[in-house]
């Protein structure tokens, strides 16, 4: 017998809260997930677990009627009523029904035939067929503006009614009927330049700004409601549109809101309700209050539609995340880098710039209307100057340059006669004073050029200055390309140059790029200033610091103690590039556990500092810091406790709370308090780290991550279990966006979430799933000096299994049986993986699976990530 469902009448107002909440997450879900979902959001709540399960089931049937049983709680739950039945009306006042176009959240809209005049029209009608108050006034209200606007831009209002009925009547209107595609899928469907595409935003922005004039912003452009009619022409090229035939038609006014002077306050949707769609929505909006909304709020949604007609993408991967989640997102993240169209053609500076004007999350930073933004489109496209950018005497000549080639082609070439003359008189200036004094070489080209480069460029858009925007990387990149052609005669200016953009990759937690550049600026160095100059030995330190970022330990551990060669061997020991050095070959010591080794390197670059003629307190505290690390490390926690809480109380009182050092020294002290076993007081400093770092780190960065994962195991220590989740579940995705998905800092956070869940009811199923994804990233990674302790974290996985509800802890057998989801033939580390298991199967007495693993193993080494590494582990399984 099945259950009844709840009665309608005896679920409190909390409870249809919950409901509605709880279907707005699971809706988007797979249904293997929203399992998991219910299990968690609904607890014991059956009423509630049987609501949501009932708007599922039939939304999954039809997006529109969520019961046709005529059920009270997908009714209630929903604010609905009975919706329009799903069959193809004949007949609804003048016009005769031919075919359904689509369905919107305030109504249907079906393709129709008007008899006089004769023509096509597209018919919208109310859904909620009796009509609560709200959407009648809804329904209304767009009739109203959409009956003011007359603009070839703008879907015209023909007619509008209501059709009396046995539920009250149908509410409907005719508008003009648009044929065509999308405005993004015109773009990528003709292959349109990117020109072209910016020519159609000028066009919708005219069309925005005239119903902005008429007192109506539309509050929800995206490009589903800006189609291209299919009279639109191609060039012959069909990289062009024709001014003429591509009109874009904004449709859909229903969410827009009067600026009348008596519905000034009557806002279309009541305090802290979100109307539109949220990943075009602007930060305003999405506080929820609606006095904040004006037409800056068009301009951020046509910013944002630019940014996809460019790039194909939308700037924030807001895609099946709840609208809580997702307004934050936008509200805080910074959008992903827009650099180049989505067919591979890079952007000009200026397009990227109106692009992030338009998309301020300030509004009193964006254009103020859209005939503004327009402007700065249409000026792009004469080559003129753009208002969003500061009219530099330089910008303004390449402007000139652009319009008028044929005039300054003939200045050019003397030009360049010119300026080529300069550079190598002054390089050969350099080279001299270099032979007659090394100290002085800061005054040739090389310094010049880095003098102009970073703090004229680069700096121009620092964090200090603009805060962390695409512009940063946007100007980094562009600084990168062609430095090698441009500098073919004269690699010293390269080598100091890509020093410096490495430097700045490395501020921004970029550590990949700088890596990159600094390899690429070290036999320049070496050449232009010799194998053993202080140049080149920071360049080692760079790459040490980096490559250790990048959990590259060995390799990190080589470049310093080169670094540290070439500083013996030339440089005066109290010099801040031979610190570092020593600084990096302790750090790079104690990430590989060899903590003695460690300690030795940083109380050489201690002593070093303090000797300096100023000392650097910033590397005094970093290497306190690794002091302590080691300490730890090696178990030595008395006293520990006091040292770190002294020296994080020095870093605040010296830089502030958001601070990068601070920030360091707190999350010393967190785990000092964890081993030493005081769990409150490390989940008090730990929980507050995260907040922190997201103010002094941007997206991406490193220090977020590591910030994310201590407080987790704190929070986890003091069982704190919902906090320890949140911070887990952060810590995971910010490794897997900076490494792959399976690297030493992956698993520290998959196994902290495996424990978590394990002390969580109720959560089996996300027990399983990380108890799962700890096991599979340990035989990815292990080597054969660490099988024993693979062997210990299977057992610590069988344990938490065990503990979460998931069965008798056997971890293996469910290991096998999802192997190739775990281990897909494509992936790179598939033969360590099958290495690990076989040995793990071998030391279980499964000897027929381990013997078919090592054979898997085998098969896979071609393609393998590692493939010495495999064959050591093969070895040690065969034993």
């Amino acid at each position: 017998m099945s259950e009844p469902k709840p009665d309608p009448s005896s679920l409190t107002r909390d409870q249809f809260a919950r409901i509605r909440e709880i279907f707005e997450k699971a809706y988007e879900l797979p249904p293997g997930e929203r399992t998991i979902l219910l299990d968690r959001l609904c607890g014991d709540d059956r009423d509630v677990r049987r609501a949501v399960e009932e708007l599922l089931g039939t939304s999954e049937r039809t997006v529109d009627r969520y019961n046709p049983e005529g059920g009270g709680i997908a009714r209630r739950a929903l604010n609905t009523q009975p919706t329009l039945d799903d069959s193809l009306p004949e007949q609804i006042g003048r016009y005769r029904i031919k075919q359904l176009i689509g369905r919107g959240g305030m109504g249907v809209v079906y393709l129709a035939t008007q008899s006089n005049p004769e023509r096509e029209v597209a018919l919208k009608i109310l859904r909620d067929s009796t009509g609560s108050g709200t959407l009648r006034g809804r329904f209304a209200r767009e009739v109203r503006v959409l009956g003011r606007l007359e603009h070839p831009g703008i879907a015209r209002i023909y007619d509008a009614g209501i059709e009396p009925g046995p539920h009250g009547g149908t509410s409907y209107f005719a508008m003009e009927y648009v044929r065509g595609p999308r405005l993004t899928d015109f773009a990528r469907e003709n292959h349109l330049s990117i020109v072209a595409r910016l020519e159609l935003i000028a066009k919708t922005a005219d069309a925005v700004q005239y119903a902005h004039t008429k007192g109506v912003i539309h509050r929800d452009l995206k490009p589903g409601n800006i189609l291209v009619s299919e009279q639109a022409t191609l060039g012959e090229t069909a990289a062009t549109v024709s001014s003429v035939g591509a009109q874009p038609k904004v449709l859909d006014f229903g969410v827009a809101r009067l600026l009348d002077p008596e519905t000034q306050h009557t806002a279309i949707s009541e305090q802290g309700s979100l109307l539109g769609t949220v990943a075009y929505m602007s930060p305003e909006q999405l506080s929820g209050d609606p006095e904040s909304v004006d037409m800056r709020s068009d301009v951020y949604a046509m910013g944002v539609i630019l940014y996809e007609l460019l790039s194909g993408k939308l700037p924030f991967d807001v895609t099946g995340k709840a609208i809580a989640e997702a307004a934050r997102i936008i509200r805080d993240d910074e959008p992903a880098p827009l650099i180049m169209s989505d067919s591979g053609e890079k952007l000009d500076r200026d397009v990227v710039t109106i692009v992030a004007k338009a998309m301020a999350k300030d509004r009193d930073r964006r254009y103020e209307t859209a005939a503004t933004f327009a402007d700065d489109v249409r000026r792009f496209l004469k080559n003129e100057p753009i208002a969003a950018r500061p009219p530099t005497a330089t910008y303004q000549i390449t402007k000139f340059a652009r319009r008028n080639r044929g005039l300054v082609s003939g200045v050019v070439v003397a030009s360049c006669a010119i300026i080529t003359g300069l550079v190598i008189s002054t390089v050969l200036f350099a080279r001299e004073q270099q032979a007659r004094v090394r100290a002085d070489r800061a005054v040739g080209l090389s310094s010049a050029v880095r003098e102009y480069l970073i703090h004229d460029l680069l700096l121009a858009a620092s964090p200090g200055r603009m805060g962390y925007e695409v512009k940063m990387l946007d100007v980094l990149n562009q600084a990168r390309d062609g430095l090698h052609e441009r500098f073919a005669d004269h690699p010293e200016v390269e080598g100091e140059v890509r020093w410096e953009i490495a430097n700045v990759y490395e501020q921004l937690g970029k550590n990949r790029e700088a890596l990159e550049e600094a390899e690429l600026a070290l036999p320049l160095c070496e050449s232009a200033l010799g194998t053993d100059g202080e140049r080149a030995v920071a360049v080692l330190g760079l790459m040490s610091q980096t490559s250790r970022m990048l959990e590259q330990n060995d390799k990190a551990l080589q470049y310093a103690q080169e670094a540290m060669l070439r500083a013996k061997r030339s440089l005066p020991d109290t010099s801040k590039s031979s610190v570092i050095a020593f600084a990096q070959a302790g750090s790079a010591l104690s990430k590989l556990g060899r903590y003695d080794e460690s300690n030795l390197m940083l109380n050489d670059a201690m002593q070093r500092c303090n000797r300096a003629t100023e000392p650097d307190e910033h590397m005094a505290i970093s290497l306190l810091n690794w002091m302590i690390t080691n300490e730890k490390g090696k178990g030595n926690t008395q006293g520990v406790v006091e040292r770190t809480r002294e020296v994080a109380d020095r870093a605040q009182k010296l830089y502030g709370r958001e601070n990068e050092y601070t920030i360091a020294s707190r999350s010393n002290l967190a785990n000092t308090l964890l081993s030493a076993g005081n769990f409150a007081e490390a989940a008090t400093v730990a929980a507050d780290l995260p907040a922190a770092a997201e103010k002094t780190f941007p997206a991406g960065h490193p220090g977020r991550a590591y910030c994310y994962l201590t407080a987790c195991a704190a929070t986890f220590r003091a069982e704190r279990y919902d906090q320890a989740e949140e911070f887990g579940l952060k810590a995971h995705a910010a490794f897997k966006a900076m490494f792959d998905d399976v690297n030493w800092s992956t698993e520290r956070a998959a196994d902290w979430l495996r424990k978590t869940y394990s002390k969580m009811p109720g959560h089996t199923a996300q027990t399983e799933q990380w108890c799962l994804e700890s096991a599979r990233i340990r035989l990815m990674v292990a080597n054969a000096q660490e099988l024993k302790t693979t062997l210990k974290t299977l057992d610590d996985v069988a344990i938490d299994r065990t503990n979460g509800g998931g069965g008798d802890g056997a971890i293996t057998d469910l290991i096998w049986t999802k192997r190739d989801e775990l281990a897909p033939p494509d992936h790179p580390r598939r033969a360590l993986f099958y290495a690990n298991l076989g040995y793990v199967l071998r030391n279980r007495q499964q000897a027929e699976r381990a013997n078919e693993a090592l054979k898997l193993a085998e098969d896979s080494l071609a393609s393998a990530k590692d493939p010495d590494t495999v064959r050591a582990v093969i070895a040690e399984a065969r034993k």
